[in-house]
């Protein structure tokens, strides 16, 4: 193999995967094989290894990431998938979590969060440990993209009126181009303001998704959100498939979505219309199916 040209050995190693989504176990495994061979090949299926991961919580040995020069190095694209049995026990992660993002600040282009932060915040308030996770996500000055499968990113503040210091640190990151949130649970108020203020920025429009059931979409609470889709080209309501409806397969579908590259390759202008609601509700609903597609109706 290493007679091969090495433009030619770059491409075949790059077919195995080429770093813009998350590997499953078989490409990763394989990737780890490639860093057996030659230094040529090693250092490339190296840089391809840790150039997207998702974290299992609290499977996942967070502090061996922390400390891989690899991570540093490479990593682009991370995934925060939460799988405790108890809310306390994610919070003793979260701490490595937010380590792991400083670790990587400085390559992270794409964070993805499978993680509860409305349930944790309501039960637990003001903890030191999201403020942490907070202050890491801020801190990213390469981000391009953050997708929460869960929730709306509703941190926790010291005072109510400061929920809208994330839209602020959103519009101050010159690099942010998606953000890509469920409508909370629990009937939990979505901060309206913050919302508006990212949706008019005028001088590079960030593209917004909300994502959840068509139920909770033509709810009434979102009266001010579907306004604002309505004469904001940058936010996009999207209706979970019939199938993923529920919370939790709802959430397993965004995040694989995003692990798969599949939420940031919707058609431009795509408009789909809903059935029951299309006439109340025209351009800003999208209605996408499981395989990525948008359904045109």
């Amino acid at each position: 193999m290493t007679r091969l040209p090495p433009e030619l050995i770059i491409e075949i190693v790059r077919a195995v995967h080429d770093g813009t989504f998350i590997p499953d176990p078989l490409t990763r495994s394989t990737l780890a094989s490639l860093c057996t061979t030659s230094r040529f090949v090693s250092d490339l299926a190296i840089s391809l290894l840790y150039s997207s991961i998702r974290v299992v919580l609290p499977r996942t040995c967070v502090d061996s990431l922390v400390r891989s020069p690899h991570v540093s190095k490479h990593l682009r694209t991370i995934t925060i998938s939460e799988r405790c049995e108890h809310l306390d026990q994610f919070l003793k992660e979260i701490l490595g979590v937010s380590e792991l993002l400083v670790h990587a600040r400085e390559t992270l282009r794409t964070v993805i969060l499978d993680v509860p932060l409305d349930l944790t915040r309501e039960l637990y308030g003001d903890r030191l440990e999201l403020r942490n996770l907070r202050n890491a996500l801020d801190d990213l000055p390469s981000i391009e993209t953050i997708v929460s499968c869960q929730d709306s990113l509703n941190f926790p503040e010291t005072h109510s009126t400061d929920r809208a210091q994330f839209a602020n640190v959103c519009l101050a990151h010159p690099s942010l181009e998606v953000l890509f949130l469920r409508t909370p649970k629990f009937g939990l108020p979505l901060n309206f303001t913050a919302l508006g203020e990212l949706v008019r920025k005028n001088s590079r429009a960030i593209d917004i998704y909300l994502c959840d059931s068509p139920e909770v979409l033509s709810s009434e609470w979102m009266q001010p959100v579907r306004d604002l889709a309505i004469s904001h080209a940058n936010l996009r309501l999207i209706e979970l498939p019939k199938e993923f409806n529920d919370r939790v397969t709802g959430q397993v579908w965004v995040r694989e979505m995003a692990e798969g590259g599949m939420l940031w390759h919707l058609p431009e202008g795509a408009v789909a219309w809903n059935d029951q609601h299309a006439e109340e509700f025209p351009s800003p609903w999208l209605r996408l199916v499981p395989t990525g597609t948008c359904s045109l109706q």
